[in-house]
């Protein structure tokens, strides 16, 4: 998660008028989630807002992309770029998801009025979404797996 750092009630300053910006990182649980993104076009992403209360974060659970590195330890020594393109990575598998969930959910429950059979018994549609289920479950397992060997 990013957040600003602060000093007692003060926010932190990198430099006068510039925030102490740092990526932090919490234990599962410490957070709320607040599913306030089902609107229009936002709902297939999977985002949600995150909230967190009266969460302490140590010095050593935080990183800025300004700070030299403070831990030897393998995954401190992973760039920084390569971290983030990994967050990214998941990103999308989680909108590649929400996609595949949504039509399986529409085509559980949307009537056709045509003569045609429903989505759900059209051969070509369960091929398709089959598919694409293996490949999204093989994009993450490599994602994984590289993690891993990382």
């Amino acid at each position: 998660m990013m957040s600003v750092l602060t000093k007692g009630t003060e926010t932190g300053m990198r430099a006068p008028g510039v925030p102490e910006p740092r990526m932090a990182c919490l234990p599962k649980g410490a957070d709320r989630i607040v599913d306030t993104w089902s609107f229009g076009g936002l709902r297939g992403t999977g985002s949600h807002d995150v909230v967190m209360d009266n969460v302490f974060v140590p010095a050593e659970q935080t990183c800025s992309l300004l700070d030299p590195d403070q831990l030897d330890r393998p995954r401190s020594r992973m760039p920084f770029f390569a971290t983030m393109a990994a967050g990214c990575a998941a990103i999308c598998l989680g909108i590649a998801q929400a996609a595949i969930d949504t039509l399986l959910e529409l085509g559980a429950s949307k009537m056709l009025v045509s003569p045609r059979p429903e989505l759900r018994e059209q051969p070509a549609v369960q091929a398709t979404v089959a598919a694409t289920v293996a490949a999204v479950d093989a994009a993450r397992m490599v994602l994984y797996d590289a993690l891993n060997d990382v």
